[in-house]
């Protein structure tokens, strides 16, 4: 249960409807281990996924839990077992990645069968900005904008059930840091204490595990469902999430 200042419930009684700095951790992966060899192979992918909404001041609970992000992703092999990702998410802010995924074990794509045990890792860079505004005690509107940097680092393992069918997922780790810029209009003390409202910087980081099954036609189109369990940390919050996601693909 989060312990909220007296001084900050009476400043939300008195100045309305208050929106605090906050960010989005995308939790969605699908990011198969078993790479293609051949270069320049392409996939094409949407979705709907799993983000993890997080309040940085840890003032507004209310947007401390999952939301839904319709996603695009494009992915081309660069060489033999490494593929580069880039992908982007609306769920009311902007959100993308860019990542390199290396398979280190396993059969490649096109030479696996039924019991082939792969390993991948993946390191990626992940970016969200968004923007918000408030109401001061002294009814001015004030604005502030969030941009967000993330590292982005997974271990994922995977299975060949059947020809088409592979089951994967694994560990992943996010850390990095949100820069929070204000419009400050306030000079009521109590106001800017609520608020926080200098410009500041918000360490963070989050630890996940997915777990995913993917179907693949013979004809190139992919079906994926996944389940992804997390926690993040924030300098002023901590939240445990869980989401489900879905993906269907081409691989040309």
């Amino acid at each position: 249960m989060k312990i909220i200042n007296f001084s900050v419930v009476i400043v939300l009684f008195l100045a309305g409807c208050q929106s605090t700095p906050k960010t989005s951790m995308p939790t969605y992966r699908m990011n198969s281990p078993e790479v293609t060899s051949t270069p320049l192979t392409v996939n094409l992918s949407t979705g709907i996924a799993s983000t993890t909404e997080v309040s940085l001041t840890g003032e507004d609970s209310s947007t401390d839990s999952g939301e839904a992000a319709l996603f695009i992703r494009a992915s081309v092999v660069a060489i033999d077992g490494l593929k580069i990702i880039a992908s982007s998410a609306d769920n009311g802010d902007s959100t993308g990645s860019v990542t390199a995924l290396y398979q280190f074990s396993g059969l490649k794509r096109e030479q696996a069968d039924a019991g082939n045990f792969s390993q991948a890792f993946s390191l990626g860079y992940v970016f969200n900005s968004g923007t918000g505004s408030y109401v001061s005690l002294t009814n001015e509107q004030n604005n502030w904008q969030q941009d967000t940097g993330l590292i982005d680092l997974a271990w994922i393992l995977g299975y060949r059930i059947t020809p088409q069918l592979i089951t994967y997922g694994g560990p992943f780790v996010q850390w990095g840091k949100a820069e929070v810029v204000n419009s400050i209009n306030i000079t009521d003390t109590t106001a800017i204490e609520h608020n926080s409202l200098s410009d500041d910087d918000y360490n963070g980081h989050l630890l996940g595990m997915n777990l995913a099954v993917e179907y693949r036609f013979n004809f190139g189109l992919g079906l994926t469902g996944e389940f992804v369990a997390s926690q993040s940390k924030w300098k002023n919050s901590s939240v445990t999430d869980n989401g489900i996601n879905i993906k269907i693909d081409y691989q040309f």
